[in-house]
C-alpha cells in the first residue's frame, strides 16, 4: 500500500484567506469599519441602480405623457374642413343675417333695462330664420344671432 503524502488531508486543498472567511460570515459579525463599508458599498449599488432606471424609464414615461395628450387633443380639435358626405349647410356669404335684413313686418322690439333685443325673419334659399340682435341704449350692437325657424 502507497504511503499517503503528509501534506494530503481532507479538505487540505481548501485554502482560507481573510477575503473567504469574512465572505462566508454574515456582516453584523464583523467589525464597524467593515459594516460601514458594506452599507456605503449597497447604497452606491443601489443609487447606480436608481439613476439607471430614471435614465431608462423617464423618456419613456415623458413620451408616453406627450402621446397620450396629443392624442386628446386631437380628439378634442374641431375639423376645419367638413367632409362631402355631411349635408351642405347654406353659406352666410348667399344671405343677409343682418338685422337690417330682416322684413320690417316681421320686426319685434323689447327692452329689459339697459339691453334692447330686437327679433326679425329672414328667408334664405326657401328657409326661414330669425335673426336676434341685442344692443344696448346707445345703439351699439352686442351680438347678433341667426336660427332655424
Amino acid at each position: 500500500m502507497p504511503k499517503r503524502d503528509s501534506n494530503r488531508r481532507a479538505g487540505g486543498k481548501a485554502k482560507v484567506t481573510f477575503k473567504t472567511f469574512t465572505a462566508s460570515i454574515r456582516p453584523q459579525d464583523l467589525g464597524e469599519r467593515a459594516v460601514a463599508l458594506e452599507t456605503e458599498e449597497r447604497q452606491a449599488k443601489r443609487a447606480l441602480s436608481t439613476g439607471a432606471k430614471i435614465l431608462v424609464f423617464g423618456p419613456l414615461a415623458v413620451l408616453a405623457l406627450l402621446g397620450s395628450t396629443v392624442a386628446v387633443l386631437k380628439a378634442l380639435e374641431v375639423p376645419t374642413d367638413l367632409p362631402s358626405s355631411q349635408a351642405p349647410q347654406t353659406s352666410d356669404s348667399k344671405c343677409d343675417f343682418s338685422f337690417a335684413g330682416t322684413s320690417v313686418e316681421s320686426r319685434s322690439n323689447v327692452v329689459f333695462g339697459g339691453v334692447i333685443v330686437e327679433t326679425g325673419e329672414v328667408e334664405c334659399e326657401g328657409e326661414l330664420f330669425i335673426v336676434t340682435q341685442t344692443s344696448n341704449t346707445e345703439d351699439e350692437v352686442l351680438s347678433v344671432k341667426k336660427k332655424r325657424a
